[in-house]
């Protein structure tokens, strides 16, 4: 059975050749073809009402066919990369910065320590929505986008 630490894990779909027969019940097939490396299981979970027991099964299920994958450990955003960011929006906001950003995570569902890399835009948009002078969000958008994701 699936860990239920799952939950905020995002997976990938596990693109495949000619695998042979395997078979699918409803249940995975409804999973397996809302997974798009963005949302994560706990998200897909509520969109199709799964409870935490279905999504368990249904998660082991796949990952024991090889349809899906967990996220490789550098697919999280580096310490470097958030030290770099709260950088870049504390010129824009001040102190307030690291608090901004732990908010900003948080709302998102995720922790700083796992923070998954194609998520990145959205934590950007959520705080560049913090800055409210335009010309200062303008520079950080320009200082992020300069910023480096390993």
């Amino acid at each position: 059975m699936a860990d239920p630490g799952y939950n905020k894990t995002v997976f990938s779909r596990v693109i495949i050749g000619d695998r042979g027969e395997f078979s699918v019940n409803p249940l995975m097939l409804l999973f397996l073809y809302e997974v798009d490396g963005i949302r994560s299981a706990e998200e897909i979970a509520g969109e199709l009402k799964f409870t935490q027991s279905m999504l368990n099964d249904v998660i082991a299920a796949l990952l024991q066919l090889d349809l899906i994958t967990l996220p490789k450990s550098d697919s999280y955003l580096s310490d470097d990369f958030l030290n770099q960011l709260q950088y870049q929006l504390s010129l824009a906001v001040g102190p307030l910065a690291d608090i901004l950003i732990e908010d900003a995570i948080d709302e998102l569902g995720f922790e700083r320590t796992e923070f998954p890399v194609q998520s990145v835009d959205k934590l950007v948009d959520l705080l560049s929505m913090e800055i409210k002078r335009e010309e200062k969000r303008v520079i950080f958008q320009k200082g992020v986008g300069r910023l480096t994701l390993g």
